[in-house]
């Protein structure tokens, strides 16, 4: 509805005075909230014929419609004291999209980033990046939004690291483009201690020029080791961003969405965006109830939803996986059911986690409660994190698994030394594994 468009508090009518009734979805007549008055309001409903006549008037009580009628004074009966009142016969009402794929949540995390999708040229392109490092202290990260594709700028390529250090020659520049590349500038490259040597994880590419120099791109899993290094935002923030993206997702026309990787954690968050009407669409989630075990997780993660008030309708799909433990190098270690390698972070405590935000995209808590399985010698537990999730604990090491573990039995993250402490396999023992090793996957029994 345009700004233009007369709102006002609308006195019901004089004592005696014939009220007309509402038509279509009135199901009593308690006043409504708002009633618009507009040249054509369209259902989903409505007959097709081209000649079909379009409603003119809708009232709408506790954010549902509940009124919808052809002539503009067909919901007249349900103005009352408190009516917002919206009369515009230039007005044109339409059904909103529901997108039922979407990562709200993504969306809000990158909503204060370079919005580079409108660049039609690299200079474009890098002018934004420009404008951002003008008002960026020195040494503070720059990163782009990830909307969008070299193929719209002229030049059909990526700006090179050359272009981006002359963009924000004094801070680290990371350009994302959808979830799988990233180019960065030289002073990203340095601070993630990218060098000629550097081998990029498995499923993941480190492009290299003609003297095999690191150009800067970046592929698939060896995002993780430019991206681990980005700052986390607060949980205020975070609700902040929710704030901003869902009401871009609304100014388009999307009234309804479903997250389609939510975490367990993420909850809390999008309950909070919620009840600081935060959320501007209807927001479902597809939880992915990440390494708890079988059913019995399954049942008090619901559970415990129901009880915090978490209504019918707020989670759309639930996936869940469970683990055990291999032998990786002739070691006992800790996997999930699939085998991919679970570990602890050491400056861990065993009762605090200290990753989070962006190092918990790359290295995902285990979260839930422990399941005790067959053979599990050491101690279950959990603890509970900065968002009120449960993290799985082992013999008091809080658990995570590594996203650059692209097959079972591999432990590329052992031995790595970022985001502030060393990442260690966490064995059957409950010793730290050592730093380097490799192997295969084999059968278990430690249930998380």
């Amino acid at each position: 509805m345009g700004p233009d468009a007369p709102q006002q508090p609308h006195p019901a009518p004089p004592a005696g005075q014939q009220e007309p009734s509402a038509r279509e979805g009135d199901d009593d007549h308690q006043s409504a909230d708002i009633v618009i008055k507009a040249g054509g309001i369209h259902s989903m409903a409505e007959p097709r014929e081209a000649d079909a006549q379009r409603y003119q008037a809708m009232a709408v009580r506790d954010g549902r419609i509940v009124a919808l009628a052809p002539e503009r004074e067909g919901a007249d009966a349900l103005i009352g004291d408190g009516t917002v009142l919206v009369d515009d016969p230039g007005l044109t009402v339409l059904p909103t999209c529901d997108d039922t794929h979407t990562h709200l949540l993504g969306a809000g995390a990158v909503v204060n980033d370079v919005q580079v999708g409108d660049a039609r040229n690299l200079g474009e392109f890098l002018g934004l990046i420009a404008r951002r490092a003008a008002t960026t202290p020195p040494r503070e990260w720059i990163v782009t939004a990830s909307n969008w594709h070299e193929l719209q700028l002229a030049e059909k390529r990526m700006p090179t690291r050359q272009e981006l250090d002359s963009a924000a020659p004094d801070n680290p520049v990371l350009v994302k483009r959808g979830g799988h590349n990233d180019m960065v500038n030289s002073e990203a490259l340095r601070l993630a201690g990218v060098t000629a040597g550097t081998q990029a994880p498995e499923g993941g590419v480190i492009e290299h020029d003609a003297t095999g120099q690191p150009t800067g791109r970046f592929e698939d899993s060896a995002i993780a080791l430019v991206e681990q290094l980005l700052p986390t935002a607060d949980f205020g923030q975070q609700v902040e961003g929710l704030r901003l993206a869902s009401a871009a997702y609304a100014a388009t026309g999307i009234g309804a969405v479903r997250d389609a990787a939510t975490r367990p954690g993420d909850v809390a968050l999008l309950r909070t965006a919620r009840d600081r009407d935060a959320l501007a669409v209807r927001t479902q989630m597809m939880v992915i109830v990440g390494f708890e075990g079988p059913k019995p997780v399954m049942t008090e993660f619901l559970d415990q939803l129901a009880a915090d008030g978490t209504r019918p309708g707020e989670l759309a799909t639930l996936t869940m996986r469970a683990a055990r433990s291999a032998t990786i190098g002739g070691v006992a270690v800790v996997t999930n059911t699939q085998g991919f390698t679970l570990y602890s972070f050491a400056p861990d405590t065993a009762t605090t986690s200290k990753c989070n935000g962006v190092c918990a995209q790359i290295w995902p808590p285990v979260t839930g409660p422990a399941i005790v399985g067959q053979g599990v010698t050491g101690r279950l537990g959990t603890i509970t994190r900065f968002d009120g999730s449960k993290q799985a604990t082992y013999d008091g090491h809080p658990l995570y698994t590594y996203t650059a573990d692209a097959a079972p039995g591999q432990a590329s993250g052992n031995g790595i030394n970022v985001n502030g402490g060393v990442w260690h396999e966490v064995t059957a023992s409950g010793a730290a594994a050592p730093a380097s090793r490799s192997g295969s996957s084999g059968g278990g029994g430690y249930g998380y």
